[in-house]
């Protein structure tokens, strides 16, 4: 049953350590929406904090396709300092310049609420792990490491379905050309966070087993010590009084010389 015990809670730590690894590689990665604008030759992958784009090339050449890709080249959203080198109202901005592409890569509130929901969650997967290490010494760590990864699968699922949902509106979906529109599809760090999320849910569901195994051997131990203080009792000789009746000859009742009182092996 120890074996059980212990094989549980580790495995449960080691579903939780593989979500949170896959947690902060979402963060880590731009591409939660992707969308190639063949007109301009260039990918652009937008994420939480920062977005990047490089060329794209394609084509054929004496009967060969080719793929061309360049190298990432990625700005921070919460960058306002070329949007500021012109007038805010000043219409004949270059879109292709960097301070048009601000008008374009704006830090949204939902982003930051997506960044800290994300935060919370990979800070309570990291206090799960260390308090359940004291779940063999102390079974009540195992509730809480319990309570800690439904926190970290409700707050990746409620990033994982708002931005589904978010990047399915029609301003975030599509994005408009000079010859054509072009759509925005979830990139690869989305589903790094639908991948943590899954492995949320399997820790969770282990962990609900090693909470279990813990509480059961913790009531067992706690009857067996009760048990044990009780055992040295019966260690002892039981001791017998003997009471020394009345006389069997003279007046009765007997006279205050005649009571001899009680003896006892105690």
């Amino acid at each position: 049953m120890a074996i059980a015990r212990n094989a549980a809670l580790v495995g449960s730590s080691l579903l939780m350590l593989i979500g949170i690894i896959w947690s902060i590689a979402a963060v880590a990665s731009p591409a939660w929406q992707v969308v190639n604008l063949r007109e301009y030759q260039t990918e652009h992958e937008h994420g939480l904090w920062q977005d990047c784009a490089r060329t794209v090339k394609t084509g054929t050449y004496q009967g060969t396709m080719y793929d061309n890709q360049g190298a990432l080249h990625c700005t921070y959203k919460f960058d306002y300092s070329p949007g500021q080198l012109v007038d805010a109202n000043d219409l004949y901005v270059d879109e292709n310049s960097a301070a048009g592409e601000t008008r374009y890569h704006q830090f949204y509130a939902f982003h930051v609420v997506f960044l800290i929901l994300i935060g919370a969650s990979v800070f309570a997967g990291i206090i799960a792990i260390c308090v359940s290490c004291g779940a063999p010494r102390y079974p009540s760590c195992a509730i809480v490491f319990t309570i800690l990864s439904f926190v970290c699968l409700v707050l990746t699922f409620a990033v994982v379905s708002s931005f589904f949902i978010i990047a399915h509106r029609v301003d975030n979906r599509f994005v408009k050309g000079i010859v054509g529109t072009y759509e925005a599809v979830i990139g690869r760090a989305y589903y790094f966070e639908l991948v943590s999320c899954i492995f949320y849910l399997l820790a969770f569901i282990c962990s609900l087993l090693t909470s279990y195994l813990f509480l059961q051997a913790g009531d067992s131990d706690g009857r067996r010590r009760v048990i044990q203080r009780g055992a040295p009792l019966l260690d002892y000789p039981p001791n017998y009084v003997k009471v020394q009746g009345p006389p069997t000859t003279g007046s009765y009742p007997p006279g205050p010389g005649s009571f001899r009182g009680f003896e006892s092996n105690v």
